[in-house]
This record gives structure tokens, C-alpha cells and sequence, in this order.
């Protein structure tokens, strides 16, 4: 129940990062860790104001990185039809370790950390929402 990913129906969630005294309240925890919290929160936010889930990062980032410290809100989340990779960092100098980058490929897209194989890599900016439709068409935007 502490390990990722973390699923709740369609939704699965991988978080990067530490948020410090994070406690929020949430239902549905099924362990103890911030990063469960940060998926639920996000997926509570999505179902009782009945936003997209687009509206519900931006809600959710926004609101825990103004109220909490925090060394990355870095994560990717995927209902099997479509992947939200979020990128933000708090401290500049980590930014290589909360790295995010994408490559296209005919018939794929790869999100990873670090660069693999030969592809041509494009970073994830931060406070940046990339999201991968089953097209494998790519939105990036900014979150504010």
C-alpha cells in the first residue's frame, strides 16, 4: 500500500518527490505516504468539482506547492487512454535528479528521467503538464 504506482479505478499515479508535513485530508488512503495523498487529493479534487482532470493538477499542484514545502511534485498519471507527465522541483540546483523528458518514435512515445538510446529527447520544463493522447499526439502546458 506505501509503493507505487497507486491505483484508483481507471487511474494509476507515480510521484517523484517529498512533500514535507503533507496532511491534507483525503478518504481513501490505503497507506502513508505523501505521494498516495498527493494522487487522492488530485482524484478528490476531479470528482467533487466535477472539473477535467487537467483543471484538478492545476488545482492540486497549485494548491499544495503553496501551502507545503516540497522538493518535486514530479509525476505521471494515466487512465489507459491518456498520460499527464508533470514536472516541478522547488530547488534549481536538483534539477537533473527530478529530471522529466519525452521521445517520440513512430509508433510511441517514452517518458524517462534520464536519456535512453538514441532518441531525440525533449525536456519537460518546469511547472510543465505534458499530456500524451492515445493518437500519441503531445499538449504542453504551463501551470501556473
Amino acid at each position: 500500500e506505501n509503493t507505487a504506482p497507486f491505483i484508483q479505478g481507471e487511474w494509476c499515479f507515480a510521484h517523484n518527490g517529498t512533500i514535507n508535513r503533507f496532511n491534507e485530508k483525503v478518504e481513501g488512503l490505503l497507506g502513508t505516504t505523501d505521494s498516495e495523498r498527493l494522487f487522492r487529493l488530485l482524484l478528490q479534487e476531479k470528482e467533487s468539482n466535477g472539473c477535467s482532470i487537467e483543471e484538478a493538477i492545476a488545482k492540486t499542484v497549485h494548491r499544495v506547492g503553496n501551502s507545503f514545502t516540497y522538493s518535486s511534485l514530479t509525476f505521471l498519471l494515466s487512465n489507459g487512454e491518456h498520460i499527464y507527465a508533470y514536472r516541478e522541483y522547488s530547488d534549481p540546483r536538483k534539477s537533473d535528479y527530478y529530471n522529466l523528458m519525452y521521445a517520440r518514435d513512430k509508433n510511441m512515445v517514452i517518458l524517462s528521467q534520464e536519456p535512453i538510446w538514441f532518441r531525440d529527447w525533449v525536456p519537460i520544463l518546469n511547472k510543465n503538464l505534458v499530456t500524451i493522447g492515445g493518437d500519441l499526439r503531445i499538449c504542453s502546458q504551463y501551470m501556473t
